[in-house]
């Protein structure tokens, strides 16, 4: 009886640390706390009964117990798996992801200016970020830059990151947490930060997944009671600059498959206060609350049991690529990624946008190059380099043409040059020094390869006078492109090539000009047409051929789009023409953006 108590006690003993490890939900609605509490069970019941039979060399109740319990054990994994099995659910996990509606890409997509491009991923943000903490050399040596998550802060997009502790021995010679945490700029790599205090008061990651004993986060979870499934745990601040852990809680929907986040847990990473939110009332700077796995999951589902189970022939199927990016878009974080079809997986069929709060789910149907085919096509062009692409390129509205961005790295992880690559047309590909030449190489190319740039239904055509504050140039493959600066219009900078005209060889800085451009979001504008005011050149007929030949092309690209001429001074005179009571009901009917 002595050695049973013993056996039994260490099968407990080992139960006990197993749970203290790997702190799994305890319910049984999960495949998890069937697991755990099935082997809290029988591996109890199996050291006994093994020192049973060793000592009394026969079955006894004890045995019986454990077989009983060890079959019913097994029947319920048997049961559970079948209720979550594609197959005898495959309609139900197909339609998990909802319904996924189909748009229009540059419908959707708005045009995004080159400066607020996010060019920084997650693996350059660590790069920047472990270069900053290394600055302090004594911190650098306890701790370590955490996971970065996507957020909009203070207007920005940046990546976030909480500093933390690199080991056991870090974690106990800092009890009273790591100091602070990074800020990268999505679009400016420059433009790092480590937060260490906030109003002169420091700020202390104390709760973090590094820590250890009650500070790990998930135990201080565990320890307050929440003991349902938990997963993806993101780093975010508030809109004061205060650190947060969001972790997502959720449940399987469909036998042990089909999981769902119910609610999400912000955890004060200083404080370790935990506050439970609903889906419907989350606070403004959570941003993310489904789990990329999740999404992943349920878009593979989506395409895979399109016409359920079995499908040998895989017909109506389809996958996505390997790979999540995590894009910004019309004041919304999207989760991204090509589909292709389910046999042939090197070209694009289309590709899905995932809402990261709701879910909502948009398809854009074009055929085209797959991330990893257009991160390819960007190394090739480079080659003699052998820079790495980043791993996965971006998607932008580039003055109405689907643009896969690439950042290219060196060795040393920094970006060295900029590609975009055609989604449509993976041979076309623009690259520079700068987003500003890369995408002048780009639209040439993409103009010399017969194609029309679409702005959208209407444009709007300015023409403007000022003075030139700054003017530059340079050479890119025999043509020389200029680049202009004007005095009252310092906010955008203006482009066009020798081609438009050769008085803007001789133009110099404080000269009068005339300009005509097409209005655009970006915040490098191409010129239509230029007069430098204080020239006065005689155009020989090639010149007007060529400048009505260079119009032409930008005329054309406008494709059916009704070009809606502006007249600044007009306006402005319109305005102060207005009586008072007049324009305060105009202003009145003005409704902000919301």
């Amino acid at each position: 009886m002595t050695a049973k108590v013993i056996v039994g006690g260490i099968g407990v003993a080992f139960v006990i640390l197993v749970y203290l490890l790997a702190l799994p939900a305890l319910s049984l609605f999960y495949i998890e706390g069937v697991a755990f509490w099935g082997m809290a069970v029988v591996l109890p019941l199996l050291f006994v009964t093994f020192v049973e039979i060793t000592d009394e060399g026969e079955f006894g109740t004890l045995s019986i117990i454990f077989g009983v319990t060890s079959i019913i054990f097994l029947l319920t994994l048997l049961i559970g798996g079948c209720a979550g099995s594609p197959m005898f659910r495959s309609s139900a996990l197909h339609k998990q992801l909802g319904t996924v509606q189909e748009r229009s890409f540059t419908e959707d997509i708005v045009p995004i200016d080159l400066n607020q491009l996010p060019i920084v991923d997650e693996r350059l943000a660590r790069v920047l970020g472990e270069k900053k903490l290394g600055e302090i050399p004594a911190l650098g040596s306890q701790a370590e830059v955490g996971d970065f998550t996507y957020q909009s802060y203070n207007g920005k997009l940046v990546l976030v990151a909480p500093i933390v502790h690199n080991g056991f021995f870090a974690y106990n010679n800092n009890k009273s947490g790591t100091p602070g945490y990074i800020i990268v700029s999505a679009s400016n790599p420059s433009d790092v930060q480590l937060i260490d205090n906030i109003d002169g008061k420091s700020v202390k990651i104390q709760y973090q997944p590094e820590a250890f004993f009650g500070r790990n986060l998930k135990r201080h979870l565990r320890n307050n009671g929440y003991f349902r499934g938990l997963t993806e745990t993101s780093f975010e601040i508030s809109n004061e600059g205060f650190p947060y852990y969001v972790i997502k809680e959720y449940e399987p929907t469909i036998g042990w498959s089909g999981k769902e986040v119910t609610r999400i847990l912000v955890v004060n990473a200083t404080t370790g206060e935990i506050k439970p939110y609903g889906l419907d009332e989350l606070p403004d700077f959570v941003v993310r609350v489904q789990p990329e796995s999740f999404v992943f999951k349920q878009l593979e589902n989506w395409g895979k049991h399109v016409n359920g189970w079995p499908n040998w022939s895989n017909v109506g199927r389809t996958k996505p690529t390997e790979g999540i990016a995590k894009i910004f878009a019309n004041g919304r974080f999207y989760f991204y990624t090509t589909i292709t079809s389910y046999v042939n997986d090197s070209s694009a069929i289309g590709f899905v946008m995932v809402d990261t709060q709701t879910k909502e789910t948009f398809f854009y149907s074009m055929s085209g190059a797959t991330e990893a085919r257009a991160a390819g096509a960007a190394e090739d062009v480079l080659q003699q380099y052998e820079y790495r692409a980043s791993k996965i390129p971006l998607p932008i509205n580039l003055d109405g043409i689907p643009t896969f961005l690439i950042p290219l790295k060196g060795n040393s992880g920094l970006i060295m040059q900029y590609a975009f690559v055609n989604i449509q047309n993976f041979n076309i590909v623009g690259f520079g020094d700068s987003l500003a030449s890369a995408r002048l190489d780009y639209m040439r190319k993409y103009t010399d390869a017969g194609n029309r740039i679409s702005f959208s239904d209407k444009a709007y055509s300015y023409t403007a006078e000022d003075v030139v504050k700054r003017v530059s140039q340079i050479n890119r493959d025999g043509t020389t492109y200029f680049y202009l600066l004007l005095k009252d219009n310092d906010s955008q900078l203006f482009t066009c090539s020798i081609d438009i005209s050769p008085e803007l060889v001789v133009t110099e800085p404080g000269d009068r000009v005339k300009i005509e451009y097409i209005s655009t979001n970006n915040q490098m504008v191409d010129i239509i047409s230029f007069d430098n005011l204080e020239i006065s050149l005689a155009k020989t007929e090639a010149q007007i051929q060529k400048e009505q030949k260079v119009d032409s092309v930008f005329r054309d690209n406008l494709n059916s789009t009704t070009v809606i001429g502006v007249n600044s001074e007009e306006i402005e005179n319109t305005w102060d023409n207005l009586t008072d009571q007049e324009k305060a009901k105009i202003l009145k009917n003005i409704q902000p953006k919301q």
